[in-house]
């Protein structure tokens, strides 16, 4: 597996014509990550799990904040309406 292969599949993003697209689905699964690991930590009580959480948290973290870089370097921006459209999705 080469290098690029590996960064596809560590961000699950894989080339191709709408790669913008493809960084913001994988921003909002990371962001979802990051939720849920939050959400594990605060309603656990087992060392372990707690331990887990904040492991989970920290990969998810480093997970969202690459592909914000990304997203800033390459440009990629979503319009007014986009967000508009997840806020009412997430409303329903």
């Amino acid at each position: 597996m080469n290098k690029k292969n590996i960064i596809q599949y560590i961000t699950g993003i894989k080339e191709s014509e709408n790669e913008g697209l493809d960084i913001i689905d994988a921003i909002e699964d990371a962001k979802a990550e990051l939720e849920a690991a939050r959400s594990i930590f605060d309603n656990v009580q087992d060392s372990k799990l707690i331990e887990l959480a904040i492991y989970a948290e920290e990969v998810a973290l480093k997970r969202y904040e690459y592909l914000l870089s990304l997203a800033k370097e390459r440009d990629i921006r979503v319009s007014n309406e986009y967000i508009l459209d997840r806020c009412i999705r997430m409303a329903e």
